[in-house]
């Protein structure tokens, strides 16, 4: 049991829905295994009221926050610096006080890929393809292409983002040397192509979870 005191901090989840997340349950045990005399809960954000969330963060001196989907990428015009990580990506899911300032961190792309390897499959070299380009996508992508997956398959809907996402990773291919390319979600003789080729497949939209638990991006015969 979580004893609460005059001295117990405060570290918050911001995102929408986070009502599913078992962040709570991982951190407060953790927090309870490692003696860290903190609480964490989560918070209903949106990108139009991350602002004002952050703005109550800075007020009630939380400790940190996580972020997650579909705050990653609005949160950061509210922050006061980025690590160089989260500043390629262009998404935040990790906020540390650091000196006072809120700096936002990214480790999406890190720990995906070391769970990969964890798993047993070396990804340098070969083919990735990697489903949605938003907070979670953008990190992935951007983190294989840093750690030298060989080729690299984007797909995203052609929304009013797309042209900003195709600029993204044109910067980021010439930053880091990667072959990494962009392709319309709604071409899936490509996506198929793709994902047959691919060593890791990576879906990072929100088909999946409710109210799209039903659906898919993938087929199965695509796999192999």
């Amino acid at each position: 049991m979580v004893e609460i005191s005059g001295h117990t901090g405060l570290v918050e989840l911001l995102g929408s829905p986070v009502e599913h997340s078992l962040s709570p349950a991982i951190h407060n045990c953790s927090f309870g295994e490692l003696g860290i005399d903190a609480v964490y809960l989560v918070a209903e954000a949106t990108p139009e009221t991350v602002g004002d969330a952050i703005a109550g963060a800075r007020a009630l001196g939380l400790w940190g926050l996580n972020v997650t989907m579909p705050c990653k990428n609005a949160v950061i015009e509210h922050l006061d610096g980025l690590s160089p990580a989260a500043e390629i990506m262009g998404a935040v899911n990790t906020i540390a006080v650091e000196d006072g300032k809120l700096i936002g961190h990214n480790t999406d792309g890190d720990g995906l890929l070391r769970s990969v390897a964890e798993a047993g499959f070396d990804v340098v070299g070969k083919k990735m393809t990697v489903i949605g380009a938003g907070g979670a996508g953008s990190a992935v992508f951007t983190q294989a292409a840093v750690d030298g997956v060989g080729q690299i398959s984007v797909f995203n809907a052609r929304d009013e983002f797309y042209d900003a996402t195709e600029e993204r990773i044109r910067d980021l291919a010439s930053r880091t040397g990667a072959d990494v390319k962009l392709y319309d979600l709604a071409d899936t003789e490509v996506l198929a192509r793709e994902i047959s080729e691919s060593l890791v497949v990576v879906d990072a939209t929100r088909v999946g979870m409710a109210p799209l638990d039903d659906q898919s991006n993938v087929q199965a015969e695509w796999l192999h």
